[in-house]
């Protein structure tokens, strides 16, 4: 009893949740409609009315309605059996249910469909087409915009020979028996209609002939001759008169897409087609059609796919120079640039690289086709080393590259290499070409190298630019805050050239430590700071300057301190505090962390006064050279003193009148029969100078003991006063040179009447030069005590001036035998003072008046009556 029970139990759960509710489902308890229309053009307005036919509701009754399924929304207006609601504009489909709740139970009133929709559009471009040696033929036509609701087409088609109308219903194309036979034209027309409209095409004139389809083609070869394809093509023989074309399509392993080419014209005598190399494709496939009536392409053929070869073309191959090794050896590494993509039908197994000895190829190494940078070392001497590809199928053409760079055989590397780097994701390398070029310029090669930080080894990128191109972009994987080496090279027909270096970065960052090893100098006053450079891993860019912090201590300060070097002087630091530095480096992206700090404290130094001493040493030293110069060199005092006389007025420096204004010598040139001696004692004021007092001596025959300049005169012409005991002679000293013509009175009168002149001024043209007589030889002619002092000595030998007079004796003629008084005052005579004497001097006393010429000249002594002194 229990178990039946609880059967009916969970029927009727059943019943009420599921079965109830679904059979409310499936019946309508009312009608919805649509107006205007249930189908309406694209861009209406209508109206969705909802009516319920049960009895009302006892309580509160409301509708609802869902559009497509979405969540319920309530009726712009409705009443206890009715509800209505509007749509705008509507561009779809809409299936509209419509619900009314009454207590807790809600039930579905009806559904409706509401279709929107265009009219159809007029069928256009018609076409038919039938295979050669077929019976069928398909026309096929356009429709235009799509109605978005259903439409019917029907086809008209009427044989224009036999009249004969055949009408086809269809959504698409049509597939119509001809007779070839007897079938020649067709009218075709085709109308379409739906609830929104009909339209009619307009007919179409068909001629079978001219749709005819060619057959297929076939491909019977693929061959590859010059880096192009050789397609060998078997179609049927063109009809006399038409030409025929053919198009080819490839297709590539990673597309399955077919892709053309473009058509190829072939006749009779040429069944194949030449194409360029496609690296990509895999298989080819071609179709064909002939210049007749509407010239329909034939189906295309079975697709033929390319046979394995051997590698095809050239690949790139650039090469790093390393050391050269003792026995001659060269390292070098070698990097290989493969065909990007590599065609499936010509893949590469390895690389060869030798290099040629006469016309036989010696090996030098075998690299695997994953060794993209492949070291090896080339024999002495080798300048060129070769490349080649090969597989199972053969082996490229070579690849040649030199080993030579040397900018002073013609190879002149790129010019001006600059580098744009930083924060653009990219370096910009700029460059100009190379000014001389004694070969001819191929291309550029650039290569770029990332520095292994960290141990990761960066592979060397490089690239070929053409020899026009004069600027480069660097992108890639690289690391932001990486250094990059660029080396860029010329590369001719006989070489290549030395590389041209620069740095750069794809991106810069802040660095990520501050300066190493930093070292503290004092030089007195000043102090220098020194610091290392930033590790080249840890820079991040490139470092554009330093900022130094110096920290006071005691206080806390802190100055700020921009270096764009590696050092910096502080001047007048206070030794009693400490100080602390630290210094950060900055590149375009930031300033770095200035984790490295020193502490030092000023030395205690005494002021260094050892470039103010150098100073004085120095400028002693000139003015004592310069002292001691003039004390030891006569010509530089007396040019000196020349050029001081020059410059200063005369009037400072003029010890007596110009005699042209003398009365006295105006009153010897009236009296010039006047006794010359007479005039010295009456008119002539001796010069004042110095008087020595010596112990009286009585002279001897042989010897005299007067001295003076000038005329020496016999004592029996002159009364001369006597001598005064005990008095000798003063001592004559030079005078200098002077620019006055004053002379002692006796000589004053002879400047204006002497008769005698001299043909050469400095010299006398007498050849008794020193002339004694027998008398005086006997008596020496001595000069005692006499100090003869003659400015202006230079140069010649005073020699020349003294020669022997015929009167000498013999015994004095010979060599070495001159008296040595007579050497005495050659001794002291110069160049520029001639000294001419004659007379007899065996009887003067030992007293006489001193007549001396002032100047710095010649002083002449003559025998004439009157006494010459001339002031040269």
């Amino acid at each position: 009893m229990g178990i039946c029970s609880l059967r009916w139990e969970l029927a009727y759960l059943v019943y009420t949740f599921i079965i109830e509710p679904c059979a409310a489902f499936g019946q309508c308890s009312g009608y919805v409609t649509a107006r205007p229309s249930t189908v309406v053009p694209v861009g209406s307005n209508i109206s969705i009315i909802c009516v319920s036919t049960e009895s009302p509701c006892r309580s509160l009754q409301t509708f609802s309605m869902t559009l497509n399924n979405d969540d319920p929304i309530r009726p712009h207006w409705m009443n206890q059996t009715m509800a209505r609601h509007d749509l705008y504009e509507v561009t779809k489909i809409y299936d509209i249910n419509c619900f009314f709740k009454c207590l807790s139970r809600t039930q579905i009133v009806c559904w409706k469909t509401v279709y929107v929709g265009y009219p159809p559009d007029s069928p256009f471009n018609i076409s038919c087409s039938s295979d050669e040696n077929s019976t069928v033929m398909m026309c096929t036509w356009e429709k235009g915009r799509k109605t978005l609701i259903g439409t019917s087409y029907i086809v008209h088609v009427k044989n224009l020979q036999t009249l004969e109308e055949n009408i086809f219903y269809t959504d698409d194309g049509i597939t119509m028996q001809v007779n070839r036979l007897q079938d020649k034209d067709f009218s075709i027309y085709i109308t379409a209609s739906n609830e929104l409209g009909n339209s009619t095409s307009q007919p179409a004139q068909v001629v079978l002939e001219d749709i005819v389809v060619p057959t297929t083609p076939e491909m019977t070869m693929i061959e590859i001759q010059n880096m192009t394809f050789k397609i060998d093509i078997r179609w049927r023989k063109a009809m006399a008169g038409t030409d025929c074309f053919c198009e080819l399509a490839f297709q590539t392993e990673h597309d399955a897409d077919w892709s053309t080419t473009g058509k190829h014209k072939i006749n009779e005598e040429k069944s194949n087609i030449f194409t360029k190399i496609i690296l990509e494709c895999t298989a080819w496939r071609v179709r064909c059609k002939e210049e007749k009536g509407l010239g329909y392409w034939s189906k295309w053929s079975v697709p033929r796919y390319i046979p394995q070869t051997e590698p095809h073309e050239k690949f790139k191959v650039w090469r790093v120079l390393g050391q050269v090794n003792p026995d001659g050896n060269r390292e070098v590494t070698v990097l290989i640039k493969p065909s990007d993509p590599e065609p499936s039908w010509a893949r590469t197994l390895g690389y060869k690289v030798f290099y040629k000895d006469r016309d036989t190829e010696i090996l030098i190494q075998t690299c695997n086709k994953t060794q993209l940078q492949c070291g090896m070392l080339v024999p002495k001497g080798i300048e060129t080393i070769s490349f080649k590809a090969y597989n199972s199928y053969g082996s490229s053409t070579s690849s040649h590259i030199s080993l030579r760079q040397d900018n002073n055989v013609g190879f002149t590397a790129p010019r001006n290499v600059t580098v744009t780097s930083g924060l653009l994701k990219y370096i910009l390398v700029q460059w100009e070409p190379p000014e001389r070029l004694e070969s001819e310029l191929r291309w550029f090669i650039i290569q770029w190298d990332p520095n292994a930080c960290g141990g990761n080894k960066q592979n060397i990128s490089w690239e070929i630019v053409p020899k026009n191109t004069t600027q480069f972009i660097i992108e890639g994987k690289i690391e932001a805050g990486q250094l990059v080496t660029i080396f860029l090279y010329a590369v001719y027909d006989a070489g290549i050239s030395q590389s041209s270096i620069n740095h750069g970065y794809i991106q810069e960052l802040k660095p990520n430590e501050g300066p190493r090893d930093m070292q503290v100098s004092f030089y007195g006053a000043k102090t220098v700071i020194w610091w290392d450079e930033v590790p080249l891993c840890k820079r991040n860019g490139i470092v554009t300057h330093y900022t130094l912090y110096m920290k006071e201590i005691s206080n806390g300060s802190v100055t700020q301190i921009v270096s764009p070097v590696r050092h910096y002087s502080k001047y007048n630091l206070n030794p009693d505090l400490q100080y602390e530095i630290c210094i950060s480096a900055s590149t375009r992206a930031g300033d770095g962390p200035a984790d490295q700090c020193l502490t030092f404290q000023p030395d205690h130094v005494p002021q260094n006064y050892m470039g103010m001493l150098i100073g004085v040493i120095f400028t002693t030293l000139v003015v004592v050279s310069f002292v001691f110069t003039l004390m030891f060199k006569k010509k530089i005092r007396e040019r000196i003193k020349i050029y001081i006389v020059s410059m200063i007025p005369k009037c400072l420096h003029e010890t007596y009148p110009r005699i042209e204004n003398s009365r006295i010598l105006k009153y010897l040139q009236a009296n010039a029969e006047m006794p010359w001696f007479d005039l010295i004692t009456l008119h002539c004021d001796p010069e004042i100078i110095e008087v020595e007092e010596v112990a009286p001596t009585k002279p001897t025959n042989d010897q005299v003991t007067a001295k003076e300049y000038g005329k020496v005169m016999q004592k029996d012409d002159i009364d001369i006063p006597e001598q005064v005991p005990g008095y000798r002679p003063q001592i004559a000293r030079a005078m200098p040179r002077r620019n006055d013509s004053y002379c002692a009175p006796p000589l004053m009168l002879d400047i204006q009447t002497s008769q005698q002149r001299w043909d050469n001024g400095n010299n006398c043209v007498d050849e008794n030069i020193l002339l004694w007589s027998p008398a005086s030889v006997t008596n020496e002619f001595v000069f005692q005590e006499m100090e003869l002092l003659i400015s202006d000595i230079e140069g010649d030998d005073i020699s020349r001036f003294f020669r022997a007079s015929p009167n000498v004796p013999a015994d004095h003629k010979q060599e070495g035998e001159v008296p040595e008084s007579i050497m005495r005052v050659q001794s002291l005579l110069g160049d520029q003072h001639t000294l001419c004497l004659t007379g007899d001097f065996s009887n003067s006393d030992s007293y006489f008046p001193q007549m001396m010429a002032k100047g710095h000249k010649d002083q002449l002594f003559s025998d004439s009556p009157s006494s010459q002194c001339n002031n040269s």
